[in-house]
């Protein structure tokens, strides 16, 4: 009789060693390995402690995940692994947030919704449901893909979106060794076309500021419009995140920008774990604030009847203004001054366009290197997001900010591609 599984050890590099599980698998009639820092990492808090650098730390990493069931994933139905991958306290998400990079709760979301609503349904219709894990290949994802294409009414980057949430369990599954390798990594993906956003032009900013009367409103929209913040940044700052400094004969307003408001979730830490240091609130994006937009932010405090230290407030006293209401309020403004939703909608115009205006209007002014820092665009131009910014650097985009809203209106910026923007 076979035994259940084996312990062998394997080089891991000149000076040192690794040990990996072979479990005997009898459908299959071979052993199929796994490594034993993937098995104490799917395991979670119940292998807290074990050591897979050790004999021991392997073995006993091996019985626990016999006895949790754990290696019967490895056989799974297609469509009931789908199914459980994305939950929110599954494995996968359990091993985000233990690594420092937790997914958000829209993300999971998203992917359960692509899995239940598209792949499963179409697994369910092709007979392939029930499909042993270790028989999916490349052309099972591809005939998906090209199946989406054909029949549904989805665009290229929602098909693409459900083409990732199966992938992404399939490489993972074999990351873990349920898999000797990702069947899917280089299935179709549909090219997705660049498309253009059409700004406001400076005339229709301003008419649009004049329609705003509540004074959180103004100052969320004049704020994103003079730095290029993100709703969710917008949304997650505080009193105390507004900062200023004498540089010289003139005072510097920044934003000491650490978290991101999240609907649904709440307050989240802005910095990626690479970035930040445990227990240092020093630790901040800043971001060079025009001396107006500083001080129409500094006004809003007086009004805060919860008299917290949150700068957009609402009606609750634990939470700012929301993302729905701030989004209709942005287009209702829009419409007051001659742009109904269908225009609004052909022309992508949303909260987030600001972060594109920004862009564009400032690199009429600003170096694309030194725009790109305080945008913080992800690229492999942008060699270190957070060094600091030099004085004669602050100076010149506070400045180029300051004048942002008064643009002569016979300049209207270009359309801003999507692709090459922000995120």
């Amino acid at each position: 009789m076979r035994r259940p599984y084996v312990i062998s050890r394997r080089r891991s590099g000149l000076k040192s060693w690794a040990y990996e599980v072979q479990f005997w698998n009898p459908e299959r009639r071979r052993y199929i390995r796994r490594s034993a820092t993937s098995l104490i990492d799917q395991l979670g808090d119940r292998a807290r402690g074990l050591n897979p650098a050790t004999k021991a730390g392997a073995d006993a990493a091996a019985r626990m995940a016999l006895e949790a069931g754990l290696l019967a994933s490895s056989e799974a139905h297609l469509g009931a692994y789908l199914a459980d991958f994305w939950a929110a306290d599954g494995l996968y998400a359990q091993a985000k947030r233990a690594a420092g990079r937790p997914l958000s709760a829209m993300y999971l979301a998203n992917a359960r919704s692509a899995i239940e609503h598209h792949a499963l349904p179409w697994l369910r219709q092709t007979g392939q449901e029930r499909l042993p894990l270790h028989r999916v290949t490349r052309g099972l994802v591809e005939d998906l893909v090209l199946h989406l294409k054909r029949s549904t009414s989805l665009s290229p980057g929602r098909i693409n979106g459900v083409r990732k949430a199966v992938v992404v369990p399939l490489s993972r599954a074999a990351d873990l060794g349920q898999l000797p390798r990702n069947p899917a990594a280089k299935a179709l993906e549909l090219p997705e076309p660049r498309q253009h956003r059409h700004l406001l032009t400076p005339a229709e900013v301003r008419a649009f500021f004049e329609k705003l009367i509540d004074p959180r409103h103004r100052a969320i929209n004049l704020l994103a419009a003079t730095t290029g913040l993100r709703l969710g940044e917008c949304r997650g700052l505080r009193h105390e995140d507004v900062r200023s400094q004498a540089v010289g004969e003139w005072t510097y307003h920044y934003l000491a920008l650490r978290h991101n408001w999240v609907e649904g979730e709440g307050e989240k830490n802005r910095l990626k774990a690479d970035y930040r240091r445990l227990q240092d609130s020093e630790i901040f994006e800043e971001i060079p604030l025009p001396a107006g937009t500083a001080a129409t932010l500094e006004a809003l405090r007086d009004g805060n009847p919860w008299r917290n230290d949150f700068i957009f407030w609402s009606r609750l006293r634990s939470s700012p203004l929301s993302k729905s209401h701030i989004e209709e309020v942005y287009a209702a403004a829009l419409e007051a001054i001659g742009i109904p939703r269908e225009e609004q909608e052909r022309r992508r115009l949303g909260f987030h366009s600001w972060r594109h205006w920004y862009n564009t209007m400032q690199r009429q002014h600003v170096d694309d290197r030194l725009l790109r820092k305080v945008m913080r665009h992800r690229t492999p131009a942008m060699t270190d997001h957070y060094d600091a910014l030099t004085d004669e650097q602050r100076k010149q985009l506070t400045e180029s900010a300051e004048n942002l809203l008064d643009t002569p209106a016979e300049t209207p910026p270009k359309p801003a591609r999507t692709g090459a923007g922000s995120p």
